[in-house]
């Protein structure tokens, strides 16, 4: 744990550096010191006043995430304005300037750093406590390794959005699903999907295996607990700002192909697809994975384990999606270090994500980009980053084998992670 801790924290310092709102494209590139977090402060208005679940001034744009990762902010935002002792009469002074006079504002810069910081803060214990949970679940020293291993990747992008926090709801969800916990399963699941969608990815391979088992009251739990803690969390916001809330549907529906997606190095090569297209594959690809994570669960000998079958949806989703956003590898922690037994995997995904990350930046900087052509380099990281996640699917389903047709196989629990 310390060593985590320490890597983490390391983190922390990478993106120090390009916290004072200065854009400085060069240095994000050179340091890979961008973060969202401290360029958030500015630009959705939280240096003014705001109200709980969604409130922000109309000047600025609405918060694009979902629920809960609103109320993080808002409670980061909070926080920092007590921390500067910024009060009641000073915000409503700063309303009074316009949007350009506030960014401006030296007082405004000092906040946006404590606001990554705070922020950071929560961040770093979110992981640590998904670390921790990770060990209770495996009793040995491999997650530890297998997180070293990859922690040149992980370091670099542990603070640049808030992905830490649906990652200890996902690796919280595995946990209970080991213990035999459904109630706190679904629970988990709908509270990440209420801080950022894609864990709701988790609750098909988990109903999966309880239709496999013919536990049809565990099914109802899964699904009950889930949808009832997600509407829980989104309650608030939906009834005291419904336009902030659909804020983040109609932006995901809406967004284009972006930075690091299969769509976008198609589109640089000169085959750029339309919206309406991406989001029909996308999204047909999705329901296929999801169909035979089923067609597993219910025809496989011995139960499959449920991370083996979430890399299948999760690696089916990323690879299709239209953005992939660096700190999505965090999404990949819980599930790669309980399924995932060959080492060399690890290490090939790893580097193959590490690869993909800074060129990333080199490629917005326009490092790696020639006078005349496309950046074959940049191209290159994204068929590498698609190429490491398809290879960790081998070693985490080599071992599910089909039963035949006819009557589905004897009931077993879902196979636990490995402990050798």
């Amino acid at each position: 744990m310390t060593v985590t801790g320490l890597l983490m924290a390391l983190g922390v310092l990478v993106k120090y550096p390009s916290t004072d709102l200065v854009t400085n494209l060069r240095q994000f590139a050179l340091l890979q010191s961008y973060s969202d977090i401290p360029s958030i402060y500015v630009e959705r208005g939280f240096s003014l006043p705001f109200t709980w679940f969604g409130g922000q001034d109309s000047r600025y744009p609405p918060i694009e995430y979902p629920a809960l990762s609103a109320v993080y902010m808002e409670v980061c935002a909070w926080v920092t304005h007590l921390l500067h002792g910024v009060d009641a009469t000073q915000l409503a002074q700063r309303q009074a300037l316009s949007v350009e006079q506030i960014a401006a504002l030296p007082d405004v810069a000092k906040e946006a750093r404590t606001f990554f910081l705070v922020s950071a803060a929560g961040l770093w214990a979110a992981g640590m406590a998904a670390m921790r949970i990770l060990l209770s679940v495996v009793r040995n020293k491999r997650p530890l390794l297998l997180l070293v291993i990859a922690s040149p990747a992980l370091i670099l992008t542990a603070f640049l959005n808030w992905d830490l926090l649906p990652v200890l709801c996902v690796t919280a969800a595995l946990a209970a699903h080991h213990r035999g916990r459904h109630g706190w399963v679904g629970a988990w699941i709908g509270i990440g999907t209420a801080v950022k969608l894609y864990p709701a990815l988790f609750i098909v391979p988990a109903v999966a295996l309880a239709i496999r088992d013919r536990a049809w009251s565990r099914a109802a739990v899964l699904s009950g607990t889930s949808l009832g803690a997600w509407f829980v969390c989104n309650a608030p916001s939906l009834l005291l700002h419904p336009q902030t809330w659909l804020e983040f549907w109609s932006f995901n529906r809406e967004r284009p192909a972006q930075y690091g997606s299969l769509w976008y190095a198609i589109r640089i090569l000169g085959h750029g697809q339309s919206l309406t297209t991406i989001n029909v594959v996308s999204g047909a690809v999705l329901v296929v994975a999801a169909m035979a994570v089923l067609v597993l669960a219910l025809r496989c000998r011995r139960a499959p384990s449920i991370e083996s079958l979430s890399l299948l949806l999760l690696t089916a989703f990323l690879i299709t999606n239209k953005v992939f956003s660096p700190q999505y590898v965090w999404w990949y922690v819980p599930v790669l270090v309980l399924a995932i037994r060959a080492l060399p995997v690890m290490v090939v995904w790893s580097l193959g994500q590490l690869f993909h990350e800074v060129e990333t930046w080199f490629f917005i900087a326009g490092m790696t980009t020639p006078a005349v052509g496309i950046d074959k380099v940049y191209v290159a990281s994204v068929g590498m980053r698609l190429a490491v996640e398809a290879l960790a699917l081998v070693p985490a389903l080599a071992g599910l084998r089909p039963h035949g047709p006819g009557r589905l196989p004897v009931n077993k629990p879902a196979a636990g992670p490995p402990n050798g």
